[in-house]
């Protein structure tokens, strides 16, 4: 694994999880999920057994074309087929041997290097996304998760709050009105919980996608993931240029500019040479013959400088790519980096105002009703509204560590330089 590799890794596994208690193998932390993705992935496998066929294709380009065995008969007369009667009549075997004009060979052993090179930086390039992939799946499932606990201890707090309902209902404290609106606000609760169960099965099902059965293992009992602060954007902006993905595209230029050379090089003519051995009949002696051979490039104009032409085309056309996608990958980043900040200032002003306000007006409402100085139906929107801000929270939560796994992704470029 490169340096940038590395740190990539490192970012994501020290910022995002803490080690796991002894025994916990058995559970999901982020770090186990990175460690299963990238270690029992068919894609990673179906790459580079594509690199290595490319590295085996460079060598056969470099050598030269297999020789060619000629049999055949001679001048044999037609009137009776007779291979002893005519001095010109004989059996041939000849050997033909290619030989590519100028450094072809060479420069198609380089195209395949340079195809090889290509995927290799896309294998390098695919290992650090389904990685990122990995944990941007188990982020959504921690959210999922965190969310469904929030909706199961809210409901049994509503059903607690029926069942407490029931005395006060038989003595005449409290009104039917109020004690079937509880036990709607518990219907409901328990929908929201269905709801939020579905979408932790999906989550699931999403992380199987990169680590297989693996993903239903129980989650690490963990608090709230250390989120390191990212690196400054104006670096990770500077050195995206060095980034594992972006030189899948540098790499789309190199085998382009060896289809350009070996373009140029087509106007140098092929050329062959033949030896042959003449068997004649007993009366006549035996012959030897020896043939040269070359191509005639008359209409290059046409031809080859059409192909070259072609071929600057194309390199034209990867150079524009590799801008593009330069400019794709610092938008990204810098979207992910508005991403973060969004969520931090976010779930600062929910931490602070929206929830503990959430929870102090429920508290209120139901002091006021077991007062008798409220209605129920204060005490129920009170707590619908409690339920929706611990949720948000949830989702902001995880919005900010699914952008701060994004981040990581991008600050691979930057190694280990602080």
């Amino acid at each position: 694994m490169s340096v940038r590799s590395m740190w990539f890794a490192g970012a994501v596994v020290l910022g995002l999880s803490s080690v796991a208690p002894a025994g916990a193998a058995d559970v999901l932390t982020l770090a186990r999920v990175r460690q299963l993705a990238a270690a029992d992935q068919p894609q990673l496998v179906a790459q580079s057994a594509a690199v290595q066929a490319a590295r085996e294709t460079a060598v056969a380009e470099a050598q030269l074309p297999d020789p060619r065995l000629k049999l055949g008969l001679q001048n044999v007369p037609v009137d009776g087929f007779a291979l002893n009667r005519e001095p010109m009549t004989q059996a041939i075997v000849a050997v033909e041997q290619m030989l590519p004009g100028g450094n072809k060979r060479a420069l198609r052993a380089a195209r395949a290097e340079a195809e090889a090179s290509q995927m290799n930086a896309e294998l390098d390039a695919r290992q650090r996304q389904i990685e990122r992939d990995a944990a941007l799946a188990f982020v959504a499932l921690r959210g999922a998760q965190r969310q469904l606990d929030i909706a199961r201890r809210l409901s049994r707090e509503s059903a607690n709050q029926v069942e407490s309902m029931a005395p006060a209902l038989r003595t005449g404290k409290s009104s039917q009105a109020d004690y079937y609106a509880a036990r709607n606000m518990v219907t409901m609760a328990h929908h929201r919980e269905v709801e939020l169960a579905a979408q932790v099965g999906r989550a699931r099902a999403d992380l199987s996608r990169w680590i297989g059965v693996a993903a239903n293992e129980p989650l690490a009992d963990e608090a709230e993931l250390p989120l390191p602060p990212p690196r400054p954007l104006a670096r990770v902006l500077d050195a995206m240029e060095r980034h594992p993905e972006h030189a899948t595209a540098a790499q789309a230029v190199g085998v382009a500019d060896a289809e350009v050379a070996l373009a140029r090089e087509a106007g140098r003519p092929d050329k062959s040479i033949e030896i042959g051995y003449g068997r004649r009949a007993r009366a006549f002696g035996d012959m030897v013959s020896i043939q040269f051979a070359m191509d005639l490039p008359l209409f290059q104009r046409d031809r080859q400088d059409r192909g070259v032409a072609a071929r600057v085309a194309q390199r034209e056309r990867a150079l524009a790519l590799q801008q593009d996608h330069l400019r794709a990958l610092r938008a990204e980043m810098a979207g992910a980096w508005n991403d973060w900040q969004s969520a931090q200032e976010r779930l600062r002003l929910i931490g602070a105002e929206h929830v503990p306000d959430a929870a102090a007006r429920t508290e209120s409402a139901l002091a006021a009703y077991r007062g008798g100085r409220g209605e129920m139906a204060a005490g129920i929107e009170a707590r619908r509204g409690e339920l929706e801000a611990l949720l948000l929270q949830a989702e902001v939560q995880a919005a900010l560590e699914r952008s701060r796994v994004q981040l990581a992704y991008y600050e691979s470029t930057l190694g280990d330089t602080p």
